[in-house]
């Protein structure tokens, strides 16, 4: 649980410092160009399903529960699952935290201005509290190569009616290869399928003259969506491809009679 913190003035232990905020240039030289008007979250977190899709009313207790993800990457969750609204928070937090010394004091309602809620009454409170309860409560296991996270995606507690942030020190591994995505831009999409793409695409490299591809079932994969029908899938990724290309995130896409998805965003 979020915890009242008995001394206001409290010190951050050792290892719990921002991964942000760590002694290595090239990432707080990333984090400091993104944060003018965007957000930036790890690539390898991008291309997988621990932020999939989660209709309401179903969302699942994982126990070590390995998630879907790139080529050489393990990434395992015990928790209750993630969705696209726990991203959402996430990423409010890292962006915010990179402007401090690694230890965020934040109040509800400006995390929420921070996310782009116009409304921040109390039924958004709630939500935003129970969320950074699930990321503050979820254990991760992440590998790839020699690297290895073990522990929450952040720690959050309580003091009064602030909130005090920070992210584990041993998570700036991640850091160091990432994906920057337009606040506006994420904001103003809806879906969950829809913002999923948005930061999947947004990992990619795709030309006019050298697309990404990318398989439709492997996409179903990835975001762990709950459509048990590739052909509804199907449509709904095309929903979610004119979403954003009417936001300008994609030049180009195609989805080909083979199922497979073409799209460019240089």
């Amino acid at each position: 649980m979020l915890t009242e913190l008995k001394n206001p003035r409290f010190a951050v232990p050792d290892d719990v410092l921002s991964a942000l905020k760590v002694a290595d240039n090239q990432v707080v030289n990333i984090v400091g160009e993104a944060i003018a008007g965007n957000y930036t979250m790890p690539r390898g977190l991008a291309r997988c399903a621990l932020f999939g899709m989660c209709a309401k009313g179903s969302r699942k207790q994982h126990d070590k529960k390995e998630m879907a993800a790139w080529k050489g990457w393990k990434i395992t969750h015990t928790g209750e699952q993630l969705d696209q609204g726990d991203l959402d928070v996430w990423l409010a937090v890292c962006r915010m935290i990179a402007s401090t010394d690694g230890r965020l004091v934040v109040s509800f309602r400006t995390l929420l201005g921070e996310m782009g809620a116009n409304n921040v009454g109390g039924t958004r409170v709630k939500r935003l509290r129970v969320s950074l309860q699930r990321l503050h409560d979820g254990i991760l296991s992440i590998q790839h190569n020699e690297q290895r996270f073990d522990g929450p995606l952040l720690r959050c507690d309580q003091d009064g009616g602030k909130m005090v942030i920070t992210l584990p020190r041993s998570q700036s591994w991640l850091w160091r290869d990432v994906v920057w995505l337009d606040c506006t831009v994420r904001q103003s999409i809806k879906p969950n399928l829809s913002k999923w793409l948005h930061h999947y695409t947004s990992s990619h490299r795709g030309t006019q003259q050298n697309p990404s591809l990318s398989r439709l079932i492997d996409l179903h994969r990835l975001c762990a969506s709950q459509q048990p029908h590739i052909r509804r899938f199907r449509f709904n990724v095309r929903a979610g491809f004119d979403t954003l290309h009417t936001h300008q995130c994609i030049q180009q896409w195609y989805i080909s009679p083979q199922s497979v998805v073409k799209f460019s965003n240089q």
